[in-house]
């Protein structure tokens, strides 16, 4: 708005002396004064920002001053007290002391005055006013208008939240919706800031046994389309972008199958076993494999005895046949117990059993109907034992060969049978003190078997970013360290295997330069001359933490980890499931240094 106009303005309310016209006056017409707006075609997110941060800043001085004028003007020490001062002025009492009543009703005159100029001055300085038009129209339409702009150009929203107007009076202090409509209000739980861009995708799986699993599959449509600038401080946003539907073909489902015949087994503490439930319940609930976990702790110095039958009702409503049991031995170690639950597992052991697996308590199988067609390959009725070496060549050079134990070590139960009456002389004359050593050490040195590593069994010594894992096609039957070397919600990816079976970690590419891994992130890479062409997706991308070449002999062939900006990742977050939907939801997060906003893609695949 023009200088002269807001100078008018501020004059124009100064003139009446009835200090209840005045502070009403700029009660009411405080979002008029205050109307700082960027255009649209101009403006830059810097300039958006600001504008929005003045118009707050003006808003609430208004509210000070309004109140000020209220408690100044009608308060018994103001008011009454410049008549009592008249009273006195006309009885000829301190006549000099006092000034006139004229000079007294001008003083809140020129106070308004002085906060006009002080307001437009510091607009002028913040912001120039050619860069202000409508800044609400950035960020929701009104009811009709025609979406023809907004597709030809999408603009950056700001990057704080703008503030809706309001009377001045509660400005300072009135709280943000607390709800917004429930399509809107049901994305506030993903983490996000409180302005973001929001896209979704509607995928429509075809089915077929002959599916590419291990080829990348393009697609010259664009996964990611136009989205919606959404503000949840003030529930506004843009119209929700439609649902597209895009076809991929995808592997066949699994077919639904009981595995009674496998016994799982865990050393591991008790709250670690509480907050294990969501893991364990994604693969083993309602698969009637049972499990046996050896609580450490379950008998701590001072305190009573933890409440197995109150974790054992907690996992059986989860669909786990769960059996807590103490140490045999109290002074032995939570590694230690790794080797020693062998004999609570043997014993546990019903004449269906097949495989005796021991796991750490943050192993996590993608499907057991894939680790089950693994295992199915081997004779259970022969002493087998079988697992995987870390991927880090360091690891085996400081360890030795053996099954990592994160990544799963299965026995046959005639082995388990071979060790079982031999353990307490392994664990008095054990070399190394973790679990999966004393087994090593116990069966190279009392049997005749030999370890045989399984493909896709990964103890996954990575540390860091491991983005180039998840991101390469591999197909992996089982994860670790998701929770501590690294930090992914491994329980949530793997459930798209509900929709397409071996669909997880597939891979499609859209356009040039977006790589879609399923279950786990859609990259983009707008910093790669020639996106995805002068990429090599059969190379695995070096992201986790190393200086070394430890990790060609297991991951490779490997390529460079690409330099920061080159690539924009959004990570899986979270998922929904219903009975006609699995929706997944993947977030970028933006950097503030470099103008950037949060961005949620809604991925809706229909069952």
């Amino acid at each position: 708005m023009p200088l002269s106009m807001n100078l008018l303005k501020c004059l124009w309310i100064s003139v009446p002396i009835d200090h209840g016209h005045a502070s009403s006056f700029l009660r009411n017409n405080a979002a008029l004064l205050c109307k700082s707006q960027p255009n649209q075609q101009s403006s830059t997110p810097r300039l958006i920002r600001d504008a929005l941060e003045l118009r707050r800043n003006c808003t609430l001085k208004i509210a000070s001053l309004v109140s000020s004028l209220q408690r100044s003007f009608t308060s018994k020490p103001a008011w009454d007290t410049i008549q009592d001062f008249n009273l006195t002025l006309a009885e000829g009492k301190e006549s000099n002391m006092l000034p006139s009543l004229r000079f007294q009703r001008l003083v809140p005159i020129a106070v308004l005055v002085l906060v006009c100029f002080f307001l437009l001055s510091s607009q002028l300085q913040e912001t120039p006013d050619s860069d202000f038009d409508a800044v609400e129209g950035a960020i929701n339409r009104p009811e009709g208008a025609s979406n023809a702009d907004s597709q030809a150009q999408t603009p950056a929203p700001p990057s704080t939240p703008t503030t809706p107007e309001t009377n001045s009076d509660d400005v300072a202090d009135k709280p943000a919706p607390s709800q917004c409509a429930s399509e809107i209000e049901r994305l506030r739980a993903f983490g996000l800031s409180s302005q973001f861009i929001y896209h979704r995708r509607c995928i429509q799986p075809k089915h077929t046994s002959d599916a590419p699993r291990d080829v990348v599959t393009k697609i010259q449509k664009p996964l990611i389309q136009k989205g919606a600038h959404i503000n949840l401080d003030t529930c506004t946003h843009d119209d929700l972008p439609p649902c597209s539907p895009l076809t991929l073909e995808v592997p066949s489902k699994h077919p639904a199958k009981k595995y009674p015949h496998l016994l799982f087994g865990i050393s591991t503490m008790y709250k670690r076993l509480e907050e294990s439930l969501p893991a364990f319940e994604t693969w083993l609930g309602g698969s009637e494999s049972p499990m046996v976990a050896v609580v450490v702790d379950a008998e701590p110095e001072n305190e009573a005895p933890k409440d197995f039958e109150a974790v054992e009702a907690m996992y059986r409503r989860a669909g786990i046949k769960l059996t807590c049991v103490k140490p045999r031995n109290s002074t032995l170690s939570v590694d230690q117990n790794h080797f020693t639950v062998i004999e609570d597992l043997f014993e546990a052991a019903t004449p269906e059993i097949k495989w005796i697996g021991l796991l750490d308590d943050d192993t996590f199988f993608p499907s057991l109907y894939n680790l089950d067609k693994e295992l199915a390959k081997y004779d259970y009725k022969k002493s087998v034992w079988l697992g995987a070496l870390s991927e880090d060549l360091e690891a085996i050079r400081n360890w030795g060969v053996m099954a990592f134990g994160g990544a799963g070590v299965f026995l046959s139960v005639p082995l388990a049978k071979e060790l079982t009456p031999r353990i307490p002389d392994c664990i008095n004359n054990a070399r190394r003190e973790t679990g999966d050593a004393i087994l090593r050490d116990c069966i190279f040195d009392e049997t005749h078997t030999k370890l045989t590593t399984v493909t896709g069994l990964y103890q996954h010594d990575l540390r860091g970013d491991i983005s180039g894992f998840y991101e390469s096609g591999v197909r992996p039957l089982s994860l670790h360290h998701w929770k501590s070397w690294y930090h992914a919600p491994v329980d949530k990816m793997a459930s798209v295997v509900n929709v397409c079976g071996d669909c997880f970690l597939q891979r499609w590419r859209f356009g040039h330069d977006t790589l879609f891994a399923n279950g786990y992130s859609i990259t983009q890479y707008p910093g790669v001359e020639g996106g995805l062409d002068n990429l090599d997706l059969e190379r695995t991308e070096t992201t986790w933490v190393t200086n070394r070449n430890d990790f060609d002999w297991s991951l490779g062939p490997l390529r460079e980890r690409l330099a920061d900006g080159k690539k924009k990742s959004y990570l899986l977050v979270d998922i929904k499931q219903s009975d006609m939907n699995l929706n997944q939801f993947y977030v970028f997060k933006g950097k503030a240094e470099n103008q950037e906003i949060d961005e949620l893609v809604e991925i809706i695949w229909e069952l």
